[in-house]
């Protein structure tokens, strides 16, 4: 072919080429040849494109951009570029090109020669892949195998909180963030993936910037081999942050373990109760297998024993859709049956719509049997069977609610069994306890089966005969009286008679509570031994005067157990300096109450009288010291202020050589503790009766640094006298007094002159009974040292005390 042939043969290859060819002048930059693909996209003409350079249709460039791009082809670096940009049409619309760029000559004059392929159809594709990517938020890797170059796009970067400078873009760096627990499995399973030329997918930890694990999902191919198709060349995929779903996954896992693991039966039922599924728990515990339960109605655990009212309302419960709880007694595969608390919930999905429910069940069998049995010991006396006191006085409590009602009638015997404590004392208490049993057979064989028996304590049972008239009560009683009458108790060879003395009383629609109907029964059982035991008396009102003398003598027995058992307390009431400081106490007067054998607090005004009458003062007067020098010393061993305390003593002790005695030893005991904080009240009266021997007692306990209040002062007003003689440091004035002094002139006048007179003789004083502020003022203006009443403060526990 000759050469002109051959020149426009190439003349026709660049003019016809689909590809666009620019030919540029690599000086100027201006175009010189164009073929018609470029003029076409481009929609210049060749003489406008003659006027133009490359920087006038790829607008993303500037002059120094594109001769930095240009320089390795001009230095020979490099014979060819090429890279990915944009060319600007006439019109001014856009498309993406792949340029490939070379420097040549031309007609003797040095050149660039750019061939553009038009990649706008594969930008698209390639943008869209790239939007799903995003909108799935993954990462995207691409992994040259032989170089180990490693590309990765933003998101992969963000899911480590990497900077792009950050990452060397070697796959080694990639490795370098694994969790070393995850390398063996990762290496395995990209090499099983190559071998048998097969996506993989596989999950790993990766460290992030901040130092924790990062869950990741990982997804990726081969995507080219080598020319056998044998060796990788290219793998590409992505990654997902799945750390969240890990997460949720281990608490899924958590979740499910502790329900299989659960002590509690756990089932889950579709909306019609059929079983879909239970954990472990059931089966072990009703005995029935997994073929047998799953697809089951829940009714299977039915015992029969629920009636369909209590199923109407947990269905009613549920369809509402609320938590039902409650208690079954449900049925195992054995027929045996057991107890079962349940709670019932709805399950619903994400559209709130019903779809299951979950049911709980704890087995309480064996908690229902202690429960019975503890129910059964908290109604019933431990050694004769019979029924408690508590639940007895429950029953009498019920009665007397229903003589009310129906204006029925009914009597409740009181007994109490005579010669008892000389057996117990004789005979020893295994004696005592079997005459108890024994007893209580021939009670139970005497009265009707309906009829309430109880063991009140000790020696002493009552009986609670409902819906019975006085006139059938006697007949009881005459009964019994004759059944014990012919008993003989039998012990160790020996043979004892006993009695026993009853006292009945009515229940009707005029009794008003139930320690009233207790009260007089006691009452007339005592009324029955008065008359001789073996007896019984019906109470009447008349028995009311002999049962003032049968209520200390009881409690006798009453103060003697609350000594054993512990069962007094001490209270503390504030006693101020008048006229300032009323927000600070200057000291405390120490108050003794009683707490009964249910816990409630007994004033002193219902026992004290008893223990001056059965001179069981002196046990008290120690215990109050004994308790008070003891707290104290704790007061003190805490680094607290100790308050000044005010102890009352009685006045059948004041002079007593024990209790001196008894002082000084806990004063000597408890070294920590100053006299001077403790001062002893005694009663005006008590004083004046015991003068010489009250002298000498508060005299020597003075030495001691101990300090004295003359209480109750005003109410023996004989004469002021022994006052000059009796070395006390206060006057406290009769209340009586003090409560009326805004109403009584009287009053007042005679609180004006206890307090003149006691200041005369340089002694403090002390107004008790301050129940408002009126009284307060009237003590003020008379100038009275000390205030003490529920005005300024009640009596609280001495263990409330709380001062720094």
């Amino acid at each position: 072919m000759k050469n002109l042939e051959i020149e426009e043969s190439f003349k026709y290859i660049f003019e016809n080429s689909l590809n666009e060819i620019f030919i540029f002048d690599a000086t100027t930059y201006k175009f010189i040849v164009v073929n018609r693909g470029a003029r076409n996209n481009l929609g210049y003409s060749q003489e406008e494109l003659n006027q133009l350079t490359p920087l006038d249709i790829k607008p993303e460039l500037n002059l120094e951009q594109f001769n930095k791009l240009v320089e390795p082809l001009r230095s020979g670096e490099k014979e060819i570029i090429k890279f990915d940009t944009v060319h600007q049409r006439k019109n001014g619309s856009h498309y993406f090109i792949e340029v490939h760029l070379q420097r040549t000559t031309f007609l003797s004059t040095p050149v660039f020669i750019a061939i553009i392929l038009d990649v706008s159809q594969r930008k698209e594709i390639e943008n869209r892949l790239d939007l799903v990517i995003k909108g799935a938020s993954l990462g995207y890797w691409d992994w040259d195998y032989v170089t180990g170059k490693h590309l990765v796009n933003d998101r992969w970067l963000e899911m480590l909180g990497l900077n792009r400078d950050e990452l060397d873009d070697y796959v080694r760096d990639w490795e370098s963030r694994l969790h070393p627990d995850d390398v063996k499995a990762i290496n395995e399973t990209i090499s099983h993936s190559i071998e048998l030329k097969e996506p993989y997918t596989v999950e790993f930890r990766m460290r992030h910037k901040q130092d924790h694990w990062v869950w990741i999902q990982s997804s990726g191919s081969v995507v080219t081999y080598d020319a056998d198709n044998k060796s990788a060349l290219r793998l590409c995929g992505t990654h997902q942050d799945i750390s969240v779903r890990k997460q949720n996954d281990e608490q899924i896992r958590k979740l499910s373990q502790a329900v299989d693991q659960s002590p509690n039966l756990i089932l889950i039922t579709d909306t019609d109760a059929n079983i879909e599924y239970v954990n472990p728990k059931i089966y072990e515990t009703t005995g029935y297998s997994e073929e047998e339960v799953i697809g089951k109605n829940i009714r299977i655990f039915s015992s029969g024993e629920t009636s369909e009212d209590e199923y109407k309302v947990l269905w009613n419960t549920l369809k509402s859709e609320k938590e039902w709880r409650g208690t079954f007694h449900n049925k195992k595969k054995d027929g045996s049956l057991y107890w079962a608390k349940e709670s019932i919930a709805p399950i619903k999905d994400g559209n709130n719509n019903l779809t299951h429910f979950i049911i709980i069940q704890e087995d309480i069998t064996e908690a229902k049997k202690v429960s019975q049995q503890l129910k059964y010991q908290a109604e019933h006396d431990s050694l004769t069977g019979l029924i408690s006191r508590r639940e007895f006085e429950k029953r009498v409590s019920r009665t007397i609610d229903t003589a009310k009602q129906n204006d029925s009638e009914h009597v409740l015997c009181y007994l109490d069994l005579d010669q008892f404590k000389i057996i117990n004392d004789t005979c020893t208490h295994v004696a005592g306890d079997q005459l108890l049993k024994q007893f209580a057979q021939i009670l139970q064989s005497t009265f009707r089966i309906r009829d309430t028996i109880g063991r009140l304590g000790g020696d002493e049972f009552a009986v609670l005969l409902e819906h019975c008239s006085v006139l059938q009560a006697e007949k009881h009683a005459e009964k019994l009286l004759a059944t014990v009458n012919d008993f003989q108790f039998l012990w160790d060879n020996k043979s004892f008679r006993v009695g026993v003395s009853i006292g009945l009383v009515v229940i009707n629609r005029d009794t008003q509570e139930m320690s009233a109907v207790l009260s007089h029964a006691d009452i007339a059982c005592y009324a029955a031994k008065n008359a001789g035991r073996n007896c019984f008396h019906i109470y009447q009102e008349s028995d009311h005067d002999l049962a003032l003398g049968h209520k200390d003598l009881q409690w006798i027995s009453r103060i003697n157990q609350a000594l054993n058992d512990d069962l007094f307390l001490l209270y503390i009431q504030p006693i101020y300096k008048n006229g300032e400081h009323l927000n600070t106490p200057d000291h405390f007067e120490v108050l003794i109450r009683l707490r009964d054998t249910k816990g409630e607090i007994i004033s002193p005004n219902a026992f004290l009288p008893a223990v001056e009458r059965f001179n069981l003062s002196l046990q008290l007067d120690q215990w109050v010291i004994k308790e008070v020098f003891d707290w104290a010393e704790k007061i003190v061993q805490q680094n607290k202020t100790l308050p000044y305390l005010s102890i009352n003593l009685s006045g059948q002790n004041l002079g007593s050589k024990k209790l001196l005695a008894f002082i000084k030893t806990q004063h000597q005991v408890h070294p920590g503790i100053a006299a001077e904080n403790i001062c002893f009240e005694i009663t005006e009266t008590a004083a004046i009766n015991n003068l010489t021997e009250a002298k000498l007692f508060i005299s020597e306990l003075k030495e001691l640094g101990f300090k004295f209040a003359l209480d109750d002062f005003g109410s023996g007003l004989s004469s002021f006298d022994y006052l000059k003689n009796l070395p006390v440091d206060y006057l406290k004035i009769d209340g009586q007094f003090v409560k009326d002094i805004t109403d009584d002139p009287i009053d007042y006048a005679l609180v004006k002159a206890i307090n003149e007179i006691g200041h005369v003789m340089n002694k403090k004083t002390i107004a008790e009974y301050v129940e408002n502020e009126k009284i307060l003022e009237a003590l003020t203006e008379l100038k009275v040292d000390y205030v003490q009443g529920y005005h300024l403060g009640k009596p609280q526990p001495l263990d409330t005390y709380q001062r720094d």
